[in-house]
This record gives structure tokens, sequence and C-alpha cells, in this order.
């Protein structure tokens, strides 16, 4: 019904198994080690980000938001060429009278297969720059016009702000974006900018056809105490 799979012509079968998933779910996985898909394969190094990543536009007041992306891989297409390598035999779940076997191929980016991470990391980073947009333009919460260096041994330096941070025209630290894959935390100066920089991240993505689970949104956290950069 979503078209993660489709029919098309199946030179490889992928197997699959389930994975508990909390208390009452499951995570369908669809292994393309067995098959050998994996190995044939080749993926570039990348880089994630890390628990420090977004210190650099929090601040001692600081509102986070919480937004995330529902099926993350699924929200990106399987290259062509791998469609016809990652089938599934549907044969004894759906069986057709017309013909002895039921396959059919992915279309979309699968758990257990070894390009996904790097492709939804890839197709994230490109929508995390389409959300923010603009930084010059005075309506995008995101503005910013100037980066301000606080760096360690500065004669002015502040422990209690972060080492590189963008500033607004108005002094105060610009609205940000920070994410780890599929987990993405806006920030923002107030409670109403965060939550403009949460409806802007939502609904960018949902225009973009990335698959934003509202079912998961959260209350705008308390402001952040300085307490959160003694260890930067």
């Amino acid at each position: 019904m979503r078209r993660y799979i489709s029919k098309g012509v199946v030179v490889s079968l992928t197997s699959f198994f389930a994975v508990q998933k909390g208390d009452n779910d499951i995570r369908m996985v669809y292994d393309g080690t067995k098959s050998g898909l994996n190995d044939a394969m080749w993926v570039p190094r990348f880089g994630l980000p890390t628990i420090e990543t977004h210190l650099g536009s929090i601040e001692e007041g600081t509102f986070m938001a919480d937004v995330d992306v529902e099926e993350c891989f699924l929200n990106f297409p399987l290259h062509q060429s791998l469609q016809k390598l990652a089938g599934v035999d549907f044969t004894k779940y759906f069986p057709d009278p017309s013909q002895s076997t039921v396959w059919e191929c992915w279309h979309r980016a699968l758990m257990g297969v070894k390009s996904s991470p790097y492709q939804a990391v890839q197709g994230m980073t490109v929508s995390d720059e389409v959300i923010c947009g603009q930084p010059e333009d005075s309506h995008n919460v995101f503005r910013w016009s100037r980066v301000r260096l606080n760096c360690p041994g500065d004669k002015d330096y502040d422990p209690s702000k972060p080492w590189v941070s963008k500033i607004r025209s108005d002094g105060k630290i610009a609205a940000d974006l920070s994410g780890y894959v599929d987990d993405l935390h806006p920030s923002g100066s107030s409670q109403v900018e965060a939550w403009h920089t949460s409806r802007q991240a939502a609904s960018t993505l949902n225009h973009l056809g990335i698959q934003d689970a509202a079912c998961k949104l959260l209350e705008i956290s308390d402001p952040l105490p300085p307490a959160i950069y003694l260890f930067n």
C-alpha cells in the first residue's frame, strides 16, 4: 500500500526477520548479507553527529524541541540498479493461483542493506539545509548575521557560552537545527521561537516527501541550565 515493495523483475532474494522494538512492537530487518548483496556493495565513509554537535546553537535560556522522522530509511528510493537484487518472496503469504511464485522487489532503502545508513544520512543532511533556508532572510526563524568565536585561551573567554555560534543582528544566539539521522532537535531563544523552528522543520520535511512522526512530538523543554556547558 505504501509502495515500498512492488512488482518487477527479481534476480536475487533477501531474507527477513523481526527484532523486538519496545514491549509491544517489532522492527522488520531485511537481510542483505545472506544473498551476498552487502558484500558486493561499496559505501563511502560518512560522519555522524555526537552529543556535542548541538552545543554551538544552545546557551543558558535556550529552548529545544524534538522532531522525529517516521520510517527513516523507507523515505528514500532504492537505486533502480539494486531493486531487482532486493527481492522478497511472498509466495506463502499471498499465494497466486495463476503463478507458482510471487516475488516482488524493494523500491526503498531498507533496514539491513549496506547502503541504507549512508543514503539516509545523505538525504537528511540535504533536508536539514532546506529546512534552515537562507540566513539573510529576515522572515526566516533560522536567520543569522555573523559567527561568534569564544575560544578557550581568549582574554574574554566565557565558559558558559559555546565556542562557535551563529548570532542574529539583535545579538541573540540564532535558532538552529541539529540532528542524529532521524532525530532532529530545533532550538530557539524562546518557547514560541522553538515552536516555530519545530513547525518549519516538520512542514518542510513533509513538503520534501519525508514523513514527520507527529505522534512522537514532545512538549518544548524548559530552558537549558548553564551546567550543560561544563564539559565543553
